[in-house]
This record gives C-alpha cells, sequence and structure tokens, in this order.
C-alpha cells in the first residue's frame, strides 16, 4: 500500500515539476507570441469555464476503477497539445496558440482534480490530503524555481528562452506518465465489485446538505480570492511592484516553497487542540496584513501583504478542506470531489477575469476584494466548524 501512494505522489511531482516549468513564464511565452495581458486573462478565465462541464462529463462516464487509465490518456493528450504549441512558436498562428493554450490548460486541470481520487482508491485519509497538497505545491514550485534559474543562460550553444521551458515540460510530462502507467491500483478493487459515477445524485445530496453547502462556498471564495491575487501574478509583480521578472519569480517561488514547509511544520508540530483557534491563526493574520497595505503607502507591507496569503494558504487544509470530502465515501467521495473541483474552478474563473480586469487600476483594488472575502471565508469556516462538531457529537451519541 505505502509503495502505492508513493508512487501516486511521486507522478504528482514530476507534474508538479513540468507544469510549474511550463506556467512560470507562460503569460510572457502568450506575450512574446503577440497576446495582451487582457487576452491572456481571458484565456484562462475561459478555460477554467469550460473545465466546469468538463469535469462533470468526465466524472459522470469515468468509474473509479478506470481512473487511472482515463488520467494517462488526459496527460498523454496534453503532451500532444503542448508539442504543438513548441512547434507554434513565434509562427504567426496566434489563435491557434490561443486554442491550444486552453486545450492544454484544461487538460492539466482535469488531471489535478483527480490526483487525489486516485490516492483514494488506496486509502483515505486527512493527513494523506495534506501530504497531496503540499507534494503538488512543493514540487510545483521546484519546477518555476529550475525555470527561473536557467531563464536566458546558455546551455549547448543555444540560449534557454520561454520556449525551451515549453519542451522541458514534454520531457518530464512523458516521466510522470510512465510513473502512473507502471502503478498497480486493480488489487484495491474486489472482484465482482461494481464503480459507478455518483456525480448528479451527489450534488443534489450536497446540495440539501448544509455542511456541504458551507465548504463549497468556503471553496468557492477561496479560489476566487487566489486567483484574484495570483492568476497573472508574474505580470502583477513586474508591473505593480515594479520587479526584475527573475526576481518577480524567485520572491513568488520562495514564498510558494515556504507555503509548503509553513504547512508541513504546522501540520507536525503547531496544529492545536482547539481548531477555532488554528482557523483564527490563518485568517486573522491575513486580514491585518490586508488592513495594513489599504492603510498605508507603504511598499514593503503592500507586497508582504501580497504575498502572505501565498505563504499562509496551505496551513490547516486537513481541518479546513480534507473532513469535508471525507464525510463522503466511495464513489460517492470520488463524485463529491469533481463537483467541489466544478465549484473550484468556476471561482477561479472569476478571479482571473477580475485580475485581469483590475489590471489597470492597481494592486489595492485586489488587496481590498482580497480583504473582504478573507473575512467571509473567516466566518464561513467558523459555521463550517461548529456544524461538523454539532455532526461528530451526534455520531456518538
Amino acid at each position: 500500500m505505502k509503495k502505492d501512494i508513493y508512487k501516486i505522489l511521486l507522478f504528482t511531482a514530476f507534474f508538479s515539476i513540468s507544469i510549474g516549468i511550463f506556467y512560470n513564464f507562460q503569460e510572457l511565452f502568450l506575450s512574446s507570441n503577440n497576446i495582451s495581458v487582457s487576452t491572456i486573462g481571458k484565456i484562462y478565465s475561459l478555460g477554467s469555464f469550460a473545465c466546469v462541464p468538463a469535469i462533470f462529463i468526465f466524472a459522470n462516464f469515468i468509474k473509479q476503477k478506470n481512473l487511472k487509465k482515463a488520467v494517462c490518456i488526459l496527460l498523454a493528450t496534453s503532451i500532444l497539445s503542448t508539442i504543438s504549441l513548441y512547434f507554434l512558436n513565434n509562427s504567426g498562428y496566434v489563435n491557434a496558440i490561443r486554442l491550444l493554450t486552453a486545450i492544454t490548460y484544461i487538460l492539466h486541470i482535469e488531471i489535478l482534480v483527480c490526483i487525489y481520487p486516485l490516492l483514494c482508491i488506496i486509502k483515505k485519509d486527512d493527513k494523506l490530503f495534506s501530504k497531496k497538497e503540499i507534494t503538488f505545491t512543493a514540487f510545483n514550485y521546484l519546477g518555476m524555481y529550475i525555470a527561473t534559474i536557467f531563464l536566458h543562460m546558455v546551455i549547448f550553444n543555444k540560449q534557454v528562452n520561454y520556449n525551451t521551458y515549453v519542451l522541458w515540460s514534454i520531457v518530464i510530462s512523458i516521466l510522470a506518465l510512465l510513473v502512473l502507467y507502471s502503478t498497480k491500483l486493480d488489487k484495491y478493487f474486489k472482484k465482482g465489485t461494481k464503480s459507478h459515477s455518483l456525480i448528479v445524485s451527489t450534488m443534489k445530496k450536497a446540495s440539501k446538505d448544509k455542511i456541504s453547502i458551507i465548504y463549497l462556498l468556503y471553496a468557492f471564495l477561496n479560489v476566487l480570492s487566489s486567483k484574484l491575487l495570483y492568476g497573472l501574478s508574474i505580470t502583477v509583480l513586474t508591473t505593480s511592484f515594479f520587479l526584475e521578472e527573475r526576481f518577480a519569480s524567485l520572491l513568488r517561488i520562495f514564498s510558494g516553497a515556504g507555503a509548503s514547509l509553513l504547512a508541513a511544520l504546522f501540520l507536525s508540530f503547531l496544529t492545536f487542540k482547539n481548531n477555532y483557534l488554528n482557523i483564527a491563526i490563518k485568517f486573522v493574520s491575513r486580514i491585518i496584513l490586508l488592513i495594513l497595505a489599504l492603510t498605508t503607502d507603504n511598499y514593503l507591507i503592500c507586497l508582504i501583504a501580497y504575498l502572505f496569503p501565498l505563504i499562509s494558504g496551505q496551513i490547516y487544509s486537513s481541518i479546513t478542506d480534507a473532513p469535508y470530502v471525507n464525510r463522503y465515501s466511495g464513489d460517492e467521495q470520488l463524485s463529491f470531489s469533481y463537483f467541489k473541483d466544478m465549484v473550484r474552478y468556476s471561482g477561479e474563473a472569476i478571479g482571473v477575469y477580475l485580475c485581469g480586469i483590475l489590471f489597470i487600476t492597481g494592486i489595492k483594488m485586489n488587496l481590498l476584494i482580497a480583504l473582504i472575502l478573507c473575512f467571509i471565508q473567516l466566518i464561513l469556516a467558523y459555521i463550517g466548524l461548529y456544524f461538523r462538531n454539532m455532526e461528530a457529537n451526534n455520531d456518538r451519541k
């Protein structure tokens, strides 16, 4: 069992490195192909919106026992679309590049939403959810770091550019595909046991369950807030904060790596018995910094306030996310996971769209909206925890 868990996490690591390299300077890759910042935001926004029906269709037709095969197909298709992007660079076929960027983005999201369900085939555990999140984020930022340190370097008499990273992403994606393909999951399904999609019934059930509704609203606002700030982070850091592209990338990487280390530290040593206190630590610190940034014109405070939600974003996910997913089991859990991601990517689409639209108004408008959303998230997290504790007490009785 442990070996298979580690192989799924290894697949997650390779895939995370691949998309970290691919997306780190993707905005600049698209800009170099004469695509404007607002258009880039619209590409990602439309891609995220397209993911919602795509996830629904995927969830309806893919059984849990066929999940690994489906992810392999998705990954292979994304590799082919990325290869096409590599050869279309600076070709002048702007519409084709836009389309392939959106398709690749959709395929990558489809793969991402399947990682935890893959792990749940082997074992369902709150801490395993956090390990998946930490693994993905840590190696995603490793990929971004690789892209940053090699930018404009000369290797074998060729200068590393944005298109070079597309090629590197292809190679590492192939490694991820090989790892996943070699992972044997059939033994975790009992012979004769039927596995089927419950997406529609699960959506109906969740829409009548107040705990699920609260959590889904929380998840929606969480990703909306994140993409509002970081949907076009390299562009924001280089224009609103006037940072050089390499330094901007390094700052984002170290913030993300710090987030993974901080999440691991809090998971192991700083998770208190009182979950209300844990949630307060996660959100109140953000609120204080955002208020300071909005009420002062201090450049450093504003920059810290902008980055801090990214740094603190992963802490206590075993409290604010995993228990709500793990209230469901088997195929129903897989279906709820898909439903959750449909809601999340709706939030992402709105967030990255707003990020592009608000780009011309300045960073403080983004911070103001993020502050309002942070207050709402704090309230929802407390309400969700309260009802979850009541449910646990009733189950004991």
